[in-house]
């Protein structure tokens, strides 16, 4: 009964992508505090723009201005 070898050919740019994907995971798990607070801001900030665009046009926060 005759052997079968299996060859398995990995060239380097395979290996860098997959070691890429690990570093993207492994800082994304470190740092997903931090996003979810830039996140939550970014959100927050998004949301009231419209609101203090309509103050500014009525120039209600111009007293409130410090520059």
């Amino acid at each position: 009964m005759e052997q079968k070898t299996i060859k398995i050919d990995l060239s380097w740019k395979s290996i860098a992508r997959v070691f890429t994907f690990a570093l993207f995971v492994y800082c994304l798990f470190y740092f997903s505090e931090i996003i979810l607070w830039v996140f939550l801001a970014l959100v927050i900030s998004f949301l009231f723009n419209p609101l203090i665009d309509a103050l500014e046009a009525k120039k209600f926060l111009g007293r409130f201005q410090l520059y």
